[in-house]
C-alpha cells in the first residue's frame, strides 16, 4: 500500500454527481474512492477483497461495480480500478513531492558549497596551560562576583582611603568588624558583589551619612585625662596597632599623628 493517508473530498462534487443514488451504492462508492487513494490511484479488481471492506457479498459488490463503472466513476485498467480525479489528485500531490526534494537538495547543495568556501575556524588543539586557566577562572569571577571570604581583613589602601574620608582610627576598625559581620551574615545572591572595593567604599559613606564619620580620629590610646579601655590595649599590645607602651607615642609605621599599623596581612585578591 502506497498512498495517501488522507485526500481532498470535494463534498458539492460528490453530491451533485451521486444525485438520485440510493445510500448503499453511494457508501460503496464513497469507500471504493478510500481504497484506490489508500492504494495509490489503483486498486485490484478483487471482489473478494473489496467485498469484505465493504462489508457486504461480492454478488453485491458485483452489482455496485457493474453501476459504477457504468456511471463512470470508476475504470478498469489492467486488473485494477481506478478514478480519474483520484489520478489528478495524486499526478498533483508527485509533483508538488518531486518540487520539494528538488528545494531540498539545492538547499542542501548550497549549504556544502558555504561550508566548503568559509574560512576554517581556528582550532585551539594545545590543552590549556595553568596560567590561562588562573586567567579563565579570574575572568569568570570578575564576571560572577564572588562572596567576601572568613578570613577577609581590611586592606591598608581602604583604610588610607577611609582616613581620608574623615573617619578616625577607632571608627575605621568598628566599621570595618561591622563590613565583615553584615556581608558573612549575607545570604543567597545578596551577599556576592563584583567589587569589594566599591562596596566598602559606599559602606563607609553611608557611615559618614548616619553620623559615625565626624572628622575626628579617635585613638586607641588614653587622651584628655581619660583611662583607656583596657580590651582595646591588650589588642594594641598583641597586634601592634597603636603604642606599645602606655605613653601613647610608641608602635612602628602610622598615619597621621597616631602610630601602629591598623591592618595586617596580605591584600585580598
Amino acid at each position: 500500500m502506497n498512498g495517501l493517508p488522507y485526500y481532498k473530498a470535494y463534498p458539492r462534487d460528490f453530491i451533485e454527481a451521486t444525485a438520485g443514488w440510493p445510500l448503499d451504492l453511494k457508501g460503496a462508492y464513497r469507500v471504493v474512492l478510500d481504497l484506490i487513494y489508500l492504494h495509490g490511484g489503483r486498486l485490484a479488481d478483487d471482489p473478494r477483497f473489496i467485498a469484505g471492506n465493504l462489508g457486504c457479498s461480492v454478488r453485491a459488490w458485483n452489482g455496485y461495480r457493474a453501476r459504477l463503472i457504468e456511471a463512470d466513476k470508476l475504470q478498469v485498467i489492467g486488473g485494477f480500478l481506478a478514478n480519474y480525479r483520484a489520478d489528478k489528485e495524486l499526478e498533483s500531490l508527485r509533483s508538488f513531492q518531486e518540487k520539494q526534494r528538488e528545494n531540498a537538495s539545492k538547499t542542501r547543495k548550497n549549504n556544502e558549497i558555504a561550508e566548503a568556501t568559509a574560512k576554517p575556524k581556528a582550532s585551539h588543539t594545545e590543552p590549556d596551560t595553568e596560567e590561562e586557566k588562573r586567567e579563565a577562572n579570574a575572568s569568570q569571577k570578575k564576571t560572577r562576583g564572588t562572596r567576601l571570604s572568613a578570613d577577609w581583613f581590611l586592606p591598608i589602601e581602604w583604610g588610607e582611603w577611609a582616613l581620608s574620608q574623615g573617619l578616625g582610627h577607632e571608627a575605621i576598625r568598628s566599621e570595618a568588624d561591622k563590613f565583615k559581620d553584615y556581608w558573612m551574615a549575607r545570604a543567597g545572591p545578596n551577599g556576592v558583589k563584583l567589587d569589594w572595593a566599591a562596596t566598602w567604599r559606599n559602606w563607609i559613606r553611608a557611615a559618614k551619612e548616619k553620623g559615625h564619620g565626624n572628622g575626628n580620629r579617635i585613638s586607641t590610646t588614653s587622651t584628655g585625662g581619660k583611662r583607656a579601655d583596657p580590651a582595646l590595649e591588650q589588642i594594641a599590645r598583641l597586634t601592634g596597632i597603636g603604642a606599645a607602651s602606655g605613653d601613647g607615642r610608641g608602635g612602628a609605621g602610622g598615619f597621621g599623628e597616631e602610630a601602629g599599623p591598623l591592618w595586617m596581612g596580605a591584600r585580598p585578591q
